[in-house]
């Protein structure tokens, strides 16, 4: 049996299993307390990579920033009209 990072949560590693690989990641099941996660976190740099878009599309936020409305962002009514539901729910 393959050694398993402990659980974030609970820390326990005896209750931990593989629960699916996407794109050469194993995400695991804790059945104590049901979490789901992934077993090899990259490295800071590649996460601030892969959130960034890359150097040409953090240039060009810089470049509209400032002429850019955050209503101008896709779906910004929808997602306001949904967080307005779900607010007036709860």
């Amino acid at each position: 049996m393959i050694a398993m990072r402990a659980c974030f949560i609970c820390e326990s590693n005896a209750h931990v299993e593989k629960y699916h690989e996407v794109s050469g990641h194993d995400y695991l099941h804790c059945s104590q307390c049901g979490l789901i996660f992934v077993d090899r976190i990259e490295s800071t740099e590649k996460l601030y990579k892969s959130y960034d878009g890359g150097s040409a599309k953090a240039l060009r936020r810089k470049l509209v920033a400032h002429v850019r409305g955050f209503t101008m962002v896709k779906n910004y009514q929808r997602s306001m009209d949904r967080a307005t539901h779900t607010f007036k729910f709860l």
